[in-house]
């Protein structure tokens, strides 16, 4: 078969079988690589990493508990953009066969946040609730899906000529969404 592309065909599967959000997802990679290339006590200062809506993820705004870190992570932008970059490159290296392309910050800003949004008791950094929020994930539970909705897995996945590649894109679909649904049950 000249021209199939088989990480097109899950991705478009993937994509019909759950709400597709570009600006989530690039927030979320964009986040983690924050996390990832600052070292800790940079990130026990941070209260919050903001992904400007409809900028491709060019544009980030880091907000900090006080207005001396402000001050000194504005001195340190070019260098935490360049390690920012790198680290949203070296996410995109590990993932073989995407078609997305990494995003590329542009704009880093620094700002204080507001009293009433610094979390409780010194108020949580972002890091601090990004662990504890692992730690719930990592607890979530499976729940298994219904008839129906295994029939349109199993609709998704048919026109998958090879069977072992269909069997494995379906059980890692199953998978992902009996455990969407276990998100969704906590988050409810």
């Amino acid at each position: 078969m000249t021209g199939y592309d088989v990480g097109s065909e899950i991705q478009g599967v993937v994509r019909s079988l759950q709400r597709d959000n570009p600006d989530l997802s690039a927030s979320a990679r964009v986040k983690r690589a924050w996390n990832l290339s600052v070292d800790k006590r940079i990130a026990e200062h941070v209260t919050a990493v903001f992904v400007v809506p409809n900028t491709a993820a060019s544009e980030v705004i880091v907000y900090v508990d006080s207005s001396i870190w402000a001050t000194e992570l504005s001195m340190q932008s070019e260098l935490l953009r360049l390690n920012l970059n790198i680290e949203l490159n070296n996410d995109e290296a590990g993932a073989p066969g995407a078609v997305r392309k990494a995003e590329q910050v542009e704009k880093l800003t620094f700002k204080v946040s507001k009293d009433q949004y610094v979390a409780r008791d010194r108020r949580l950094t972002t890091l601090q609730l990004l662990e504890a929020e692992e730690e719930e994930y990592r607890k979530v539970q499976p729940i298994a899906l219904s008839e129906d909705e295994l029939s349109g897995l199993e609709e998704a996945f048919a026109h998958i000529e090879n069977d072992q590649l269909r069997d494995i894109a379906y059980a890692a679909a199953k998978a992902n969404l009996e455990l969407q649904k276990g998100i969704e049950k906590i988050g409810a």
